[in-house]
Parts: structure tokens; C-alpha cells; sequence
């Protein structure tokens, strides 16, 4: 009974922190994209020409893809992680980028959307308490990404996954025992063996393989499915969404307008009629 309600906790325990990755994945990449919505939808407010507006989005949307790629490099430590290369100029400062003796890429990169969002909204005409919630949603984007780095870079506490398997051992050991002598069938003690062991060891493995949601297995989070879905939203922000909202339809703003006009005048008759 021992080893069954603690194979249900660590099976429990490694089922959270699956989930726990996904969800601190999906937080990051929320915030993030709503980050850079929002500085597109500031800057179009701004007084520049449309080149500059198109340049600022261009730009913008390569710095977060590259933002968010370097995330997911981080956190499954490959190097395959695709990102809008062609949004930015291919200059020294790529290789410089990737040679340098840095943490994470992560925290280079926010630094420059740091600066950029500064220098492009100083003295902008949307008031400052509204700016920052680029900021604010950034920063909760990087939330995000530092708790998937805690799911990732903390273990299963060694200790009780070592006596879990120790009393997996034990088990293989004594169950064949228990079982002749409890069951005369030759047949029948060798099925309960070989099934109560194997179904012991299955768990075990499959708690091993949930508890790290990070990495290049087939159970892993599929984390450049994620990245492609990313650019390709980011994508849309440069050439196929409109910045120009639909307009109201004025017909059926008048018969709202003439039925609340209405009402009002029956409501002035009752209440003449009433005194």
C-alpha cells in the first residue's frame, strides 16, 4: 500500500508540473504578443510617416520573434529554433549576438525592446499610464518564462525518487514469492507477477517522462509548434491585419437613437397624465 500511494503522488506531482510548463509557456506568449499589439496600436498614433510607421512594425515584430525564440532555445537548449529572420537586418550584431557570453539570450534581447519602446513613445501623445502597459505586460511574459525555467531546472527531489524505486526493487523481488505461495495456478502467479511489477515500473516511467516537460522528446512540449505559431501571429501584424476600424452603421444608429426618443416621450406623457 505504501509503494501504491506513493507512486500516486509522484504520478500526481509529475501530471502538475506537465501542466505547469504548458501554462507558464502559454502566459509567456499571451503576454508577449498582447506586449507588441499594443505598442502597434500606440505607434499609430504617433506623428511619422507611414514608411516609419511600417519600419516600427517591421522591426518591432522581428525583436519579439527573436525574443521568443530565444525562450524556447532556453528552455529546451537546441539551437534549431526558428524566428523572423528577415525582419531584421543580418548585421554584425547577429554573430556578435550569439557569441556572447550571455545567461540567456532572453534578457538581451527584452533590453532592446526596453530601449526601442522608450525612444519610440517619449513624449508621446497617449499619456504615460496607458504606455505602460507594454511594459507591464512584458514583464509579465517574463514571469511567465522564468517560472517555466523553475519547472525545468528543478528536479523531483532525489531522495523519495530513489526510494521509490528502491521499493520497486523490493517488490520484483518479493511479489513472485508471495505469489506461490498463495496461488497454486503456475500459470496465474506468473501473469500476477509479471502484471503487478510491470505495472509498477509503467508508472514509474511515465512519471519520469511528465515531470520534465522540457526537452526533445516525443512527450515533451512541443515548443517550436509553439514558436511557429507565434511568428506566424506576429506575421499577421505587419501586412494582413487592417488599422482601420470598421465604421458605424449610421441608419441604425438613428433608429436606436428615434426608439429612446420615443420612449422618452411616452415616459413624459404617463407621468404628465399621472400628476
Amino acid at each position: 500500500y505504501g509503494l501504491g500511494f506513493a507512486m500516486v503522488f509522484r504520478c500526481n506531482l509529475a501530471y502538475y508540473r506537465w501542466w505547469e510548463g504548458r501554462r507558464w509557456c502559454e502566459q509567456m506568449s499571451s503576454k508577449w504578443f498582447d506586449s507588441l499589439q499594443q505598442a502597434i496600436s500606440f505607434d499609430a498614433f504617433s506623428e511619422v510617416s507611414e514608411i516609419q510607421h511600417w519600419e516600427f512594425r517591421v522591426q518591432i515584430t522581428g525583436l519579439y520573434s527573436l525574443l521568443h525564440s530565444q525562450a524556447m532555445t532556453e528552455l529546451t537548449h537546441r539551437d534549431d529554433i526558428p524566428w523572423l529572420t528577415h525582419h531584421l537586418e543580418n548585421g554584425k550584431w547577429l554573430e556578435a549576438f550569439y557569441r556572447r557570453d550571455l545567461k540567456d539570450g532572453v534578457s538581451q534581447v527584452i533590453l532592446w525592446i526596453y530601449l526601442m519602446l522608450g525612444e519610440r513613445f517619449q513624449g508621446h501623445f497617449v499619456r504615460a499610464p496607458i504606455i505602460s502597459r507594454m511594459y507591464q505586460e512584458l514583464s509579465s511574459g517574463l514571469l511567465g518564462f522564468h517560472n517555466a525555467v523553475m519547472v525545468q531546472t528543478t528536479p523531483f527531489p532525489f531522495p523519495f525518487a530513489q526510494v521509490i524505486s528502491l521499493t520497486i526493487f523490493v517488490l520484483m523481488v518479493t511479489f513472485p514469492l508471495v505469489a506461490a505461495r498463495y496461488i497454486e495456478d503456475l500459470v496465474l502467479a506468473m501473469l500476477f507477477t509479471w502484471g503487478s511489477t510491470f505495472g509498477y515500473f509503467l508508472l514509474s516511467e511515465v512519471a519520469c517522462e511528465m515531470e520534465q516537460p522540457f526537452g526533445r522528446d516525443g512527450s515533451d512540449l512541443p515548443l517550436v509548434g509553439y514558436q511557429v505559431d507565434f511568428d506566424r501571429s506576429v506575421s499577421m501584424l505587419v501586412g494582413s491585419v487592417s488599422y482601420i476600424p470598421p465604421a458605424a452603421n449610421h441608419a441604425f444608429g438613428l433608429r436606436i437613437q428615434k426608439a429612446i426618443d420615443s420612449c422618452n416621450e411616452d415616459k413624459l406623457k404617463q407621468d404628465s397624465t399621472c400628476s
